[in-house]
């Protein structure tokens, strides 16, 4: 081969690496914010449930099996 051919060729593998480089960072980039995105709508739903849970009636928990026994191991101790 030629310097011309050599040079040519490296080019083409150049290129693949690049494309193959820029899909990895792509990837990467794309799962992480998945991820934190899913971290994020997890924890707000927690929180919201928390928040209804601690914020429902006492009745609620006497009505609820238990919420009985929950009851009657406060009044135990």
């Amino acid at each position: 081969m030629t310097l011309v051919g050599n040079n040519l060729f490296l080019g083409f593998w150049t290129v693949y690496a690049a494309l193959g480089i820029a899909q990895v960072i792509f990837q990467f980039t794309l799962s992480f914010s998945f991820v934190v995105a899913g971290l994020i709508a997890s924890l707000n739903l927690f929180q919201i449930a928390l928040r209804h849970v601690l914020r429902s009636p006492v009745s609620f928990f006497d009505t609820t099996p238990m919420g009985r026994i929950m009851s009657l191991r406060v009044q135990c101790s």
